[in-house]
């Protein structure tokens, strides 16, 4: 059998892809921007109404976690009241998270709504999204949860956040609320799939036609898992797995002994 050797560059790829997150999702920096006249978290953008960095977008507290939550601020602007303002960031990511997750609290005027929409897109196309709105205030912070649909299409190369505040009402004036802590789950951790077992060498890796197990272990299984975390295929104890016909992108694999535990595991990429 062939030495098994550290694919230590792959394993660093895959555990960076599996912690992209929404930058600054903690609302914790804050920079001015003199073009709105508002102080706006860091990597976000507003489209604010008021005039100072307490009107429309502003820093918030108390925040759920840390020193500052976002906050969305009926402002009084030219004689009437307006919305709070817009906010919203683009940013590249290369996975596909499976929710956005965050917290949120506030009052609601009458039938004004809070709404998150977030979006993916690969080469300026949608190709995955997902929505959230509030309807109902909340004195504490409350989870919620935002199921993210892909179409098929591949992983994304960036997303778009945007939360703002809709409705009908003449009545605004008690519209504030605050978000906070926003971060994307994943369907499968990396640390469950590494288990804390040896790492297994693949070779050639990256790959076209074939990879080949190059181990030390007397294994029972071969299981393979694509970047979503989904189960692809499972053979017995083979040594060369034919990938030909599969998708371009990166897998994990995972061999057992009889006793159906982990051994030894890997990554590749089908080029």
């Amino acid at each position: 059998m062939k030495k098994i050797h550290l694919l230590s560059f792959a394993f660093l790829f895959i555990l960076s892809a599996f912690a992209q997150q929404v930058p600054n999702g903690n609302f914790e920096a804050w920079s001015y921007n003199p073009s709105s006249f508002s102080y706006e978290p860091t990597g976000w953008k507003t489209a604010n109404f008021g005039q100072y960095g307490d009107s429309a977008v502003r820093r918030y507290k108390p925040a759920h976690g840390g020193n500052y939550a976002c906050g969305f601020q009926t402002s009084f602007v030219l004689n009437t009241f307006a919305l709070p303002g817009v906010l919203s960031t683009t940013f590249p990511i290369s996975v596909q998270p499976k929710n956005l997750v965050g917290y949120i609290k506030g009052n609601l005027a009458l039938d004004d709504t809070a709404i998150l929409i977030i979006e993916f897109s690969k080469d300026t196309n949608v190709i995955g999204d997902g929505l959230y709105y509030l309807t109902q205030s909340q004195n504490n912070y409350i989870k919620f949860v935002v199921p993210i649909s892909f179409y098929g299409m591949g992983n994304p190369d960036s997303c778009t956040i945007t939360v703002f505040s809709g409705g009908t009402s003449i009545d605004d004036t008690l519209t504030s609320f605050a978000i906070d802590d926003l971060s994307f789950e994943y369907p499968v951790n990396v640390n469950s799939i590494f288990n804390n077992a040896k790492k297994l060498n693949l070779y050639p890796n990256p790959a076209n036609s074939f990879i080949s197990i190059a181990s030390s272990e007397d294994y029972h299984s071969v299981l393979v898992y694509n970047d979503m975390g989904q189960q692809v295929a499972t053979f017995g104890n083979i040594e060369t797995i034919s990938i030909e016909d599969w998708n371009k992108g990166l897998y994990f694999l995972q061999i057992k002994d009889q006793n159906n535990q982990v051994i030894e595991t890997a990554s590749f990429l089908k080029q």
